[in-house]
């Protein structure tokens, strides 16, 4: 079987990609827990110490880091998307073939990928990122797909759901 399929990589688009490839390689959780692990100790010394308006000066200090993080990251997707021209409202074409996918761009770019080489298909309800390492990927709309094509991807580049 083979077939071209088109997607356009929008801002909101972009955002729940990096969103689900962090999720699914874990690099938010870990973040996370490394975060509350150094709080949790801090919170423990102060408490040992007796040193309680250092605990509430703690616990105020949390109130406002956690949403400036949450604000940085953010920001730092948008503005990955908006530096980077492969990647901001660009149309991408998957040609799917029997051995490989060639993924070329309204940017220029140009890349043909053995299934054999990807490093993971990840699945949501919308879309299908072709992973080609840990951090790059590549973002396709299941609605520019048939049903029938959609099963020859999951097929030919195996993958996990992640329903979302």
């Amino acid at each position: 079987m083979e077939f071209t399929v088109e997607t356009r990589c929008t801002l909101e688009e972009y955002r729940r990609y990096n969103r689900t490839v962090q999720a699914v390689l874990q690099k938010r959780k870990q973040k996370t827990i490394a975060y509350l692990a150094v709080l949790a100790a801090a919170a423990v010394l102060l408490v040992w110490a007796r040193l309680t308006w250092l605990l509430i000066l703690l616990a105020a200090l949390i109130l406002v880091v956690l949403p400036l993080l949450v604000l940085k990251s953010a920001r730092e997707v948008r503005t990955a998307w908006e530096n980077n021209p492969a990647l901001r409202d660009v149309t991408s074409r998957f040609q799917f073939g029997p051995a490989e996918v060639l993924v070329t761009s309204d940017a220029g770019e140009e890349h043909r990928i053995r299934y054999s080489k990807l490093y993971r298909l990840i699945e949501t309800k919308t879309n299908f990122y072709l992973m080609v390492s840990p951090d790059a990927g590549f973002l396709l709309d299941k609605s520019a797909c048939t049903e029938a094509q959609q099963n020859f991807i999951r097929q030919k580049c195996g993958g996990e759901t992640k329903k979302k």
